[in-house]
């Protein structure tokens, strides 16, 4: 029954994805690699590219990490400490790789990049994650 239901929630959110499109795109240096992400309205969220453009069942890594979030039980004190990126937190409990973009301004902006290479801002994996643990 749950596995049924994630995999709904996840055919959903690729088509509400597909729906969406790409508003708005930027390529972005992560980590010394330009990559070509596309801001999701529904979500909120600056997701690869191809995340957007492709459909199919498990197309999109980043995507599944996104819908994962929510799942992760909780993060525990020693987790928060020292100012840690409570997304960033996330993104390694989701087995994802922490990766930076510096901007122009000098501000960072940080992802996590999963292991077909796509990637999602870890802002976007923490709001989903709060979405379900707001207490």
């Amino acid at each position: 029954m749950r596995l049924a239901l994630l995999l709904l929630l996840l055919a959903s959110s690729q088509a509400a994805l597909a729906a969406d499109g790409c508003k708005d795109h930027r390529v972005f240096k992560i980590e010394g690699v330009d990559q070509d992400l596309c801001f999701v309205e529904s979500s909120g969220s600056w997701v690869s590219r191809a995340c957007v453009e492709q459909t199919g069942a498990g197309s999109c890594e980043a995507q599944a990490l996104l819908k994962k979030a929510p799942q992760v039980a909780r993060l525990s004190e020693k987790e928060r400490q020292g100012g840690k990126n409570p997304g960033s937190v996330l993104c390694a409990k989701l087995n994802g790789t922490v990766a930076y973009a510096k901007l122009e301004s000098g501000s960072e902006i940080t992802f996590c990049e999963a292991s077909d290479h796509s990637v999602v801002d870890c802002n976007a994996l923490h709001q989903a994650w709060s979405s379900r643990h707001r207490r």
